[in-house]
């Protein structure tokens, strides 16, 4: 028997093992073999316990892979040839973290999309007008900053009763967001930490925009992302 286990250790096909063998040998043989190829009966518990560490094993690494992804999809969007840019402002472009995010559905799309290293190639292929992606990102930026401001400095004041609810506000273009956040009183301040434990003072748009992208480039400027709609629903760290 000895010699049975080692032979089928050393990788003979069962074939050979057979033929110099009696018929008893043979069946213990058989069995050996399916013995070795099949684990024994597990208990539920036991088979949901390995599901659960797969599913674990399966989540790490496809974040970690997603994270180097979304290291790649930065280093494309801080390499872009500035002329492709131009027709920006340049204090309203992202910064390295949330301009990489705006192709986040390269990596995103399907779950084996994050496996596949990420170039400029990739991303171009993918979106042939990155302006586009640029514009909704300043326009979503604008929204939110804009939204809470008041189109009066009137109504800063106090004016209603007690209890009585503020009046909704209106959906604004982006041309009069604009114009509001260029009022003087349109002043923001930013909610980094190091920023307001330094008391960085407040500052207007863009200059407070500008702050951000060159102070923090590896923190996204969103606390909840804005939808675009008007109606800002976003918040920033502004």
């Amino acid at each position: 028997m000895y010699n049975v286990v080692c032979d089928l250790q050393s990788g003979l096909h069962a074939p050979t093992l057979r033929s110099s063998l009696s018929p008893i040998s043979a069946n213990r043989v058989s069995h050996i073999a399916k013995a070795l190829r099949h684990d024994p009966a597990k208990s539920s518990s036991q088979r949901e316990r390995e599901a659960d560490a797969r599913e674990h094993w399966y989540t790490h690494t496809h974040d970690a892979r997603l994270e180097a992804r979304y290291r790649e999809l930065e280093d494309v969007w801080v390499n872009f040839p500035s002329e492709m840019l131009e027709e920006h402002d340049q204090d309203l472009l992202p910064n390295r973290h949330d301009g990489g995010r705006l192709f986040d559905d390269v990596v995103t799309v399907e779950p084996e999309a994050a496996r596949v290293p990420v170039d400029e190639d990739r991303v171009l292929t993918a979106h042939d007008d990155i302006n586009e992606l640029v514009d909704e990102y300043i326009d979503s930026v604008i929204t939110c900053l804009s939204d809470p401001v008041p189109l009066t400095p009137k109504r800063l004041s106090h004016t209603a009763g007690k209890g009585s609810k503020p009046p909704l506000r209106e959906p604004r273009r982006r041309d009069s967001s604009t114009t509001v956040l260029m009022r003087a009183y349109a002043l923001f301040r930013c909610r980094h930490p190091t920023c307001e434990a330094d008391g960085t003072p407040p500052t207007m748009f863009p200059v407070i925009h500008e702050h951000w992208r060159e102070a923090h480039p590896d923190r996204s400027i969103w606390a909840i992302e804005c939808d675009l709609s008007g109606y800002a629903n976003g918040t920033l760290h502004l």
